[in-house]
């Protein structure tokens, strides 16, 4: 199915995956709020992104969580 995608629709380069994407430590660490990249350390501290888009929920996110992520791929999909 991959062979099916144009290349410019693409959002990350093929040789990755969306978790490496989202877990990398090295980006992640640039972030002050998100604790150095601590993430589980991050997700305790209640702030108000924390509370927002994962809590109740422990550490997926809720339903703001999942609209946001929507809106974020949507709009990518929509600069191509």
């Amino acid at each position: 199915m991959h062979k099916e995608i144009p290349d410019k629709n693409w959002l990350i380069p093929k040789e990755e995956s969306v978790l490496s994407t989202l877990f990398d430590p090295e980006f992640f660490h640039q972030f002050d709020h998100h604790n150095q990249g601590n993430f589980l350390n991050w997700l305790d501290t209640n702030n108000s992104n924390v509370i927002t888009y994962i809590k109740p929920c422990q550490y997926h996110p809720n339903l703001n969580g999942h609209k946001r992520i929507a809106e974020f791929i949507a709009d990518q999909i929509m600069k191509i």
